[in-house]
């Protein structure tokens, strides 16, 4: 069964820091309206006081080079092991000459991307949230378990949530 659960303000701003803290990892969407867009995986360093998510990316980057052009990105994040999803669409500023905040972002698992967070080439990706989605499954562990056994015998599915998550208050 689905319900139907839209969020808002400060209980919207709570969901999504929720999901981000078992997945960090995004798919990015930049050159939306272009054929095709260029998508690719982006870590999400933090989400602020205000709600933006921050990102890294090379000044050479196809993100950075569409951003310049077209600030609309699609963020999804998936996180089978919870079964939560979210689906961001955003506005995004390319922050350059920001030493200490990159610095303050960085994590030892950057050096996989990245040469170092003193790179001349590396800059930041700030995204204002302008309309959100998610799904999930109900996280009742009790009740979990009562319907994986009343659903194969009935060969009903789990209850799933889904909403609009509005930022506004």
């Amino acid at each position: 069964m689905e319900i139907i659960q839209d969020l808002h303000g400060n209980e919207a701003h709570q969901k999504i820091k929720e999901i981000l803290k078992h997945n960090k990892m995004a798919m990015m969407t930049s050159a939306i309206g272009q054929i095709p867009p260029s998508t690719s995986p982006m870590s999400t360093q933090r989400i602020d006081e205000n709600g933006h998510l921050w990102f890294l990316a090379l000044k050479s980057s196809d993100h950075y080079k569409n951003i310049k052009k077209n600030s609309n990105v699609h963020l999804t994040y998936a996180n089978n092991d919870q079964q939560e999803y979210l689906s961001i669409l955003g506005e995004a500023r390319i922050v350059v000459n920001a030493k200490d905040l990159i610095a303050e972002v960085w994590t030892k698992d950057d050096e996989e991307w990245f040469y170092s967070y003193k790179d001349h080439n590396l800059s930041l990706i700030q995204i204002e949230i302008r309309d959100a989605y998610y799904w999930d499954v109900e996280k009742d562990a009790a009740v979990d378990i009562i319907k994986a056994v009343t659903s194969a015998f009935t060969n009903t599915t789990e209850d799933h949530v889904k909403g609009h998550v509005d930022l506004d208050e």
